[in-house]
């Protein structure tokens, strides 16, 4: 009898726990899910044009975790990059017959492809994630370097460093403990490309994070020796290939930063981002609560005729500055959604807003700017264009507003 009562007063208890939150749950509304069931709401949808935008280039990164080493000069950009090689496991006996650099090329920016480069071998310490002062950078040894003239778009490229001295250095180190200075073994091999002359193009080399096809002997930046080795000192003599991939490597860009134009421009390299301002006011939170059920920002794009890659991505972002000059800080910039992906295809990219919306319009936020950079910012080198508020007004950028209201 116990048992049973027990039994019944869990069964009423569960049941009603579930009604319970049952109750509290909320619906969806006409438009999104934040809406209850009050009878007194009201939906409304209001369209909202900025009333302020700005782009503006950031200085460009280095730029290390990127599939591509961009090399050349074109409209103001130039990039460098450099390539670092730790020396190979060394037999026990060993001497140089040869050696080259390979780096694959596929293609690049600009109507003249093609890989003319200049190339010299550093004796630098650096690593990848380093900023690096092109300035700064000591004078090397000039290499020559070998293009496959049969392949137009895309081939391999071959340098011919010095690497000798710096293998039997590598190898008295090892053998000798006497010897602690280890900066030879830091800096590795590196290898520094520059524009060619007259070179108006970026060429884009495979860099060591670029996929590697091994059916055409990979993509990726590899240091090729060919030896004469003994694998111990009663060993015979023989022929063997020292073979390794890239350790460090990255693309530098110089531009002038203070370039810009009526458009607004979202890029990567460069770091163009753009800022659009909203004025929500004419939303009446005086005499409601409002609800936002879903708010979306649309931007027109402006198909311009330039040679960059066109972006593919987009992040927007809200800040907590008030002013163009806050624009800069990046401890300001608070994400707030996923990427979003550019349509090629299609004139406008609407990007959902809606949580941004509901701070402004609450008062947790009310500066009303949004910004927006590339998915690509420090990966690859692309540029999209969309119109400003100079231009017609239907063309401005335009935040949607589906949103419920109820009298306080």
């Amino acid at each position: 009898m116990y048992k049973q009562t027990v039994n019944i007063f869990l069964s009423t208890f569960l049941i009603s726990v579930l009604f319970f939150f049952l109750g509290c749950a909320e619906p969806d509304g006409p438009v999104g899910s934040q809406v209850g069931q009050n009878r007194d709401g009201e939906v409304m949808t209001v369209e909202i044009y900025a009333d302020e935008d700005t782009s503006l280039a950031f200085p460009p990164p280095n730029t290390s975790r990127s599939i591509h080493l961009y090399v050349g000069s074109i409209d103001g950009v130039t990039s460098r990059a450099l390539v670092k090689f730790k020396c190979p496991a060394l037999p026990f006996e060993w001497s140089v017959d040869s050696s080259y650099v390979e780096l694959a090329y596929l293609g690049g920016i600009g109507e003249t492809i093609n890989p003319t480069v200049g190339v010299t071998q550093l004796s630098h310490i650096w690593m990848e994630l380093d900023t690096i002062d092109i300035d700064a950078l000591p004078d090397g040894e000039e290499l020559s370097v070998f293009a496959n003239p049969s392949r137009e778009d895309s081939g391999k490229v071959r340098i011919y460093p010095s690497v000798v001295d710096w293998m039997r250095m590598i190898d008295s180190l090892r053998s000798d403990t006497t010897l602690s200075d280890t900066a030879i073994i830091d800096s590795g091999l590196t290898i520094f490309l520059e524009p060619g002359p007259s070179n108006e193009c970026l060429v884009d080399f495979c860099s060591r994070s670029a996929y590697d096809d091994t059916t055409t002997g990979g993509s990726k930046p590899r240091l090729f020796v060919y030896i004469t080795a003994r694998d111990s000192a009663n060993g015979e003599l023989h022929p063997d290939t020292l073979e390794v991939v890239a350790s460090d490597d990255l693309f530098l860009l110089e531009y002038d930063t203070t370039a810009v134009n009526d458009n607004l421009t979202i890029g990567s390299g460069v770091s163009y981002r753009t800022f659009v301002r909203f004025d929500c006011d004419t939303i009446d939170t005086t005499n409601y609560h409002i609800v936002v059920n879903q708010a979306t920002m649309t931007i027109h794009r402006k198909r311009t005729v330039e040679p960059w890659y066109i972006t593919r991505s987009l992040i927007p972002f809200t800040f907590t500055g008030d002013t163009v000059i806050d624009f800069r800080d990046t401890e300001l910039m608070k994400r707030f959604n996923v990427i979003t992906a550019v349509d090629t295809s299609l004139n406008d990219i609407g990007i959902i807003v809606s949580n941004v919306a509901a701070d402004w319009l609450q008062g947790k936020d009310a500066n009303g700017w949004l910004g927006m950079l590339s998915g690509t910012e420090d990966i690859n080198i692309d540029r999209i264009s969309f119109h400003s508020t100079s231009g017609p007004v239907e063309l401005c950028p335009k935040l949607t507003v589906h949103y419920t209201r109820f009298p306080r």
